[in-house]
């Protein structure tokens, strides 16, 4: 008896599943531009906002954390904090838009190895969100525990 083994990559993909995956593209596509500009502008309002923003949080804060406010640091803080968050967020939302764009590109071209780095880009994409999920969940478990 002859054990056949098939390669994964041995498979074909019909029409309708590349018309599929074109679509899921599309949409991943318009999902991260959607989320790029969101996440654009929060940052330009939080940027523009830093100043205005000390006189808000001033009360709310505890006192260390007014005082570095009363000095005007927060002016320069909150922007840059944003930023760098803003900057995290976009690399992050870009995963999905390489994920759409290679995955259009695989089904229109025939492409194999625009497939492979959309998948990779998606893999990425999966593994930061599980990392955001886990930190979201502690941070939740920790307030919940306070």
């Amino acid at each position: 008896m002859e054990n056949e083994q098939s390669s994964l990559f041995d498979f074909c993909i019909d029409n309708m599943a590349a018309n599929e995956l074109n679509a899921i593209g599309k949409w991943a596509k318009r999902v991260s531009l959607i989320f790029g500009v969101l996440i654009a502008i929060v940052v330009l309002f939080i940027a523009f906002a830093g100043v205005t923003a000390k006189y808000f949080l001033q009360d709310a804060l505890p006192q260390n954390v007014g005082e570095l406010i009363g000095n005007g640091s927060l002016g320069i803080i909150l922007p840059v904090v944003a930023l760098v968050i803003g900057l995290i967020l976009m690399l992050y939302i870009n995963l999905l838009y390489k994920f759409g764009n290679n995955l259009i590109k695989a089904t229109t071209y025939q492409d194999q190895n625009a497939l492979e780095e959309g998948f990779k880009s998606f893999k990425t994409y999966l593994i930061v969100t599980g990392i955001f999920s886990a930190i979201g969940a502690i941070s939740n478990l920790f307030t919940f525990l306070n």
